[in-house]
């Protein structure tokens, strides 16, 4: 039986080089479960929406732009803060933070509201209360809840933060 390292590095079976021999069996194994259990994972993650409405739709990637502009739209006539939920002990969080501040920076109209769920039983019910306006349970902190959206988790709240830029310009 030829040693999946062997193939994975290009080893004839037969050559003088024999990995299982500066490899015991069980680190072997482990190897070789943790590499299939990581394929498994890398094809079979799926894509989901992490902007919803109040209604608990999942708004898909394309239509985002479309779905914030009409808050914006909103924000404009009414304007109103952007409420951020984070955890300040999350990395994904610290990132998400960071991409909010920068946004605040540069829109210096735009109110956001921040809260550490880190902090305080308040900032967490509170969080579930925004939660429970939105009829689903996908969403996850970070979050930024704006209207009837919100955008949750780090990677589309730095991709789609600066959507709401128009909405807080004079």
């Amino acid at each position: 039986m030829v040693c999946f390292a062997e193939m994975l590095l290009g080893i004839k079976p037969n050559s003088r080089v024999h990995i299982m021999t500066t490899i015991s069996s069980a680190v072997y194994y482990r190897f070789v479960l943790v590499f299939i259990v990581s394929c498994i994972l890398v094809t079979n993650q799926t894509i989901s929406a992490s902007v919803f409405l109040m209604n608990g739709t999942e708004i898909s990637q394309d239509q985002i732009p479309d779905i914030i502009n009409t808050t914006v739209q909103g924000l404009i006539k009414n304007p109103s803060p952007l409420i951020f939920f984070y955890d300040y002990e999350c990395q994904s969080c610290q990132q998400a933070l960071d991409s909010v501040r920068y946004f605040e920076k540069r829109n210096p109209n735009a109110r956001i509201t921040y809260y550490d769920l880190g902090d305080s039983q308040k900032n967490r019910s509170m969080f579930l209360q925004y939660k429970s306006n939105f009829n689903t349970t996908k969403i996850r902190y970070p979050a930024i809840f704006s209207g009837e959206i919100v955008i949750s988790g780090s990677s589309d709240i730095i991709h789609h933060i600066e959507l709401f830029a128009k909405g807080y310009r004079k």
